[in-house]
């Protein structure tokens, strides 16, 4: 035994043993391994169903975004009439790479022009990445701006106008 600042360098002698569940009331029991097969050269995942993978849109958001009233093709529309940024935060490219929502998608704006966005009052605005990144980090600045609504301000809207 050694001792170091007090401390003892030995290891502690084990006074149980390593299988207690004898000692239980209710002890566990073993687990239960279910036999797939040898490998996968001789089907052993045959058995199993291949399940597709998550489409990263459903159909309905896929159709919003294809076609020629869709997304994109608003998108593309927007950067040809508008290839400047709109936002021109302080650190600006001055090129647009995408369309802004000043009311976000999370808060249930619209991403393409139509009724419910005329409803909203909602506005698209074309702005390079780092100025849509800027919205998104500053977020009392861009509603001081105009860049952004709030989602509380949209709910005080439709309760004061009940």
């Amino acid at each position: 035994m050694t001792k170091w600042n007090g401390l003892r360098r030995t290891p502690l002698k084990r006074k149980t043993g390593l299988d207690r569940s004898k000692d239980r009331a209710f002890p566990r029991s073993p687990i239960k391994r279910k036999k797939i097969g040898q490998g996968i050269r001789d089907g052993a995942f045959s058995n199993l169903t291949i399940r597709k993978p998550i489409p990263a849109r459903s159909k309905r958001r896929e159709a919003m975004y294809a076609g020629p009233n869709g997304r994109r093709a608003f998108v593309a529309r927007m950067l040809e009439e508008f290839p400047n940024c709109q936002i021109g935060a302080a650190e600006c490219t001055g090129r647009a790479q995408s369309v802004h929502e000043v009311i976000k998608r999370s808060a249930g704006g619209a991403i393409l022009p139509g009724p419910k966005a005329e409803e909203q009052g909602q506005r698209f605005l074309t702005a390079c990445f780092i100025c849509n990144g800027y919205v998104e980090r500053f977020p009392k600045w861009a509603r001081e701006n105009g860049f952004s609504i709030s989602r509380h301000s949209l709910l005080k809207g439709s309760a004061e106008s009940q």
